[in-house]
């Protein structure tokens, strides 16, 4: 239940983008699927998860969160929300 409340909850919208956000290939994320995240990967996927449902709260929408957390942003030096959630500092 929690993974499916975390998985409905991020921004990323394919498996692309779970790639490159998890630092993962197609086969490690496929053998890992049903299973446990490493603690990494747990907090990551968390931490984007909350800011998502945050972003989600003040626009509206998970679909205004989404497009949002994709936009770049001057105030965070021209990147992205995605990017910036991606490191914990």
């Amino acid at each position: 239940m929690r993974r499916r409340l975390v998985l409905d909850t991020l921004f990323l919208n394919n498996l692309s983008e779970v790639e490159r956000y998890f630092g993962l290939s197609f086969k490690t994320i496929k053998s890992r699927l049903g299973g446990s995240l490493d603690v990494a990967a747990s907090e990551r996927a968390l931490r984007a998860a909350r800011t998502t449902m945050t972003a989600a709260k003040v626009l509206g929408s998970h679909d205004a969160a989404r497009s949002y957390m994709h936009t770049r942003n001057f105030a965070l030096g021209g990147g992205t929300p995605a990017e910036l959630v991606k490191t914990a500092e």
